[in-house]
């Protein structure tokens, strides 16, 4: 078992601090210096936002195993492949998602959630609770059916919506290698219903790499991770 030690000078949040205990635990229990990763959506977003801020990690303890022997980071940044699937960024274009929660909608309806102390809940409650609040019936949400997410990644997420200063992520980042796959529904707009192709795209320019590739497919974002298609070209992009 791995645990994650708080350090508020390397992580704001525990998704952070949750992927560099992971990261470095896998580490040293296989005892390599390298490693491929792969990551659909906060996923894939979070392993960007830390390998840019690598200088700042390196070195850094920041968790224990069962046992209780230190996990501290190597000096150099082991991710030497990395695979992102639906990667959001910035959210500079609008989606189906982010038309949905702009407006303040999104936070009254988080609100009204953690009101009734729920932490961890199905993308279709947000439906219920924007139904209440507007009388509309937000149909794009039943494609998610009974996806679940956590309360508090859903507000970050609303937050990056309705920032106008969040920068798209993996700026001046290297990488080894590196392929993003996304997905392009063309309803309404460019996306995949949540992610707008404009910010992997973004990602895709940011990242420095002499190996990288980007593959297109028109699978919306919570199939992703069950994509016979999504799944082969991440196992080619392991294999290669």
């Amino acid at each position: 078992m791995i645990s994650s030690q708080q350090n508020s000078e390397i992580c704001e949040g525990s998704f952070e601090l949750d992927w560099s205990a992971l990261l470095g635990g896998v580490l040293k229990l296989t005892g390599k210096l390298e490693a491929a990763y792969v990551g659909h959506s906060n996923g894939g977003r979070v392993a960007l936002d830390m390998l840019s801020n690598w200088d700042s990690l390196k070195g850094t303890t920041v968790g224990t195993m069962t046992d209780g022997t230190a996990i501290t980071l190597p000096t150099n940044n082991p991710i030497t492949n990395y695979i992102g699937v639906g990667v959001p960024g910035a959210f500079d274009a609008p989606t189906m998602f982010t038309k949905i929660i702009d407006e303040g909608k999104g936070d009254v309806a988080i609100n009204n959630l953690e009101d009734k102390g729920k932490n961890h809940i199905k993308i279709s409650e947000i439906g219920v609770e924007l139904k209440t609040m507007t009388g509309i019936i937000y149909s794009a949400l039943t494609m998610f059916d009974d996806t679940k997410i956590s309360l508090n990644l859903l507000k970050k997420y609303v937050s990056i919506v309705n920032s106008t200063t969040d920068l798209q992520p993996g700026i001046n980042t290297a990488i080894s290698k590196v392929k993003l796959i996304y997905g392009n529904i063309l309803i309404d707009d460019e996306s995949d219903i949540v992610v707008p192709i404009s910010d992997i795209l973004a990602i895709y320019s940011n990242l420095i790499s002499s190996d990288k590739s980007i593959k297109e497919t028109s699978v919306i974002h919570v199939e992703q991770t069950t994509n016979k298609k999504v799944k082969t070209e991440i196992k080619e992009a392991l294999n290669e």
